[in-house]
């Protein structure tokens, strides 16, 4: 019965499309998958996973695509998606491949994306989790008393970058952490893009070279919301030089496997499950190890970044546990902009 319902609709669906159908499978135990056009077609468990895949809209448009037609069309090969629904993890699902040519299957709970400023967001609940857990830290403390405060190596990234920044510009010593985390500290570098970011050695290469000029003031400190991938990665280098950890090492402590995320890291993998950018004529972009994590370099699954946006959702709850402390989520999602200076994310600064 189920396959004369959905089953029949989905084939003349296709055939309406002039699909070719390859392949039907229907199985004792109830319930049937389809390859048409070289794609498959699971059977959709609920109505939500069906509006995704069967579904799509642009904006203005009542004009229904399958999501395999537009991922054809845009010359994506693989795309994995989560949906959140009233406080829950509803579904994850994986379609198409990794790459473009591979025969590996992006799996929902196993196929790792690069997130790119999606890590902003995780880089600032490390760096709240950091403030809450020491008493002589806070994050509206200004770099000059963080300096003074802690017993910081001059051969670490940050005191090397902050040196020969407050040498050219005094103002430097005014940032607070605060701002480095919510893009007002009126630091520059919007973003590396792809190409720039396979360039760049480290963090010390990011944050005394980037892409030139290097990571320095365009505007006064808290004057003006002005989106600074530079911001982040000075924060970064401040939490490295103050932990003694790297940043992924840090983030794997204290965010990740606390929430379960234990595919989430940032050094690229080697092997499967890992699923590459691809440009517009649908080849594969090689991807270097990204040195700013905080900015851009998380490496995770749509599955394992919903736990993490639940927890934020939550004041820092998963489940019935208290992962992240209360404290932390507020200051995380308390607002701190009070004017915007506006950028069009549609060049190659964007990451």
């Amino acid at each position: 019965e189920k396959w004369s319902t959905e089953g029949v609709e989905r084939l003349y669906d296709y055939l309406k499309r002039r699909w070719d159908v390859n392949y039907v499978s229907l199985r004792p135990s109830g319930g049937w998958s389809v390859i048409a056009n070289d794609f498959f077609f699971p059977e959709p468990s609920n109505q939500l996973a069906n509006k995704l895949e069967r579904g799509l809209r642009s904006s203005g448009s009542s004009t229904t695509h399958f999501l395999q037609e537009r991922m054809k069309y845009h010359n994506v090969p693989g795309v994995s998606i989560a949906v959140i629904k009233n406080g829950r993890l509803e579904i994850a699902r994986g379609y198409g491949t990794e790459r473009a040519g591979s025969q590996d299957p992006v799996m929902a709970f196993r196929t790792r994306f690069p997130i790119a400023s999606m890590s902003k967001v995780v880089g600032a609940v490390g760096w709240t989790v950091l403030a809450n857990s020491r008493s002589n830290l806070r994050l509206d403390d200004r770099l000059e008393q963080v300096v003074a405060n802690f017993n910081l190596s001059n051969n670490s990234d940050f005191r090397r970058w902050y040196d020969a920044a407050l040498r050219n510009d005094r103002r430097i010593r005014n940032i607070t952490i605060r701002q480095l985390l919510s893009h007002t500290s009126g630091l520059n570098m919007h973003g590396l893009g792809q190409d720039p970011l396979n360039r760049v050695r480290d963090l010390d290469d990011l944050l005394m070279n980037g892409i030139n000029p290097r990571v320095v003031l365009s505007n006064a400190p808290g004057s003006v919301w002005d989106y600074s991938g530079g911001g982040f990665t000075v924060a970064e280098a401040l939490l490295e030089a103050i932990t003694g950890q790297s940043a992924e090492t840090y983030l794997k402590q204290n965010v990740f496997t606390p929430l379960g995320m234990f595919r989430s890291l940032c050094t690229p993998p080697t092997g499967a499950y890992y699923a590459v950018g691809h440009n517009a004529s649908g080849n594969a972009r090689s991807r270097g190890d990204c040195p700013g994590e905080f900015a851009g370099g998380v490496i995770t699954t749509p599955w394992e970044y919903a736990r993490f946006v639940l927890a934020l959702m939550n004041d820092g709850k998963y489940g019935n546990r208290q992962v992240f402390p209360k404290a932390s989520m507020d200051r995380v999602l308390t607002v701190n902009v009070r004017s915007v200076r506006s950028y069009s994310c549609s060049d190659s600064r964007c990451t």
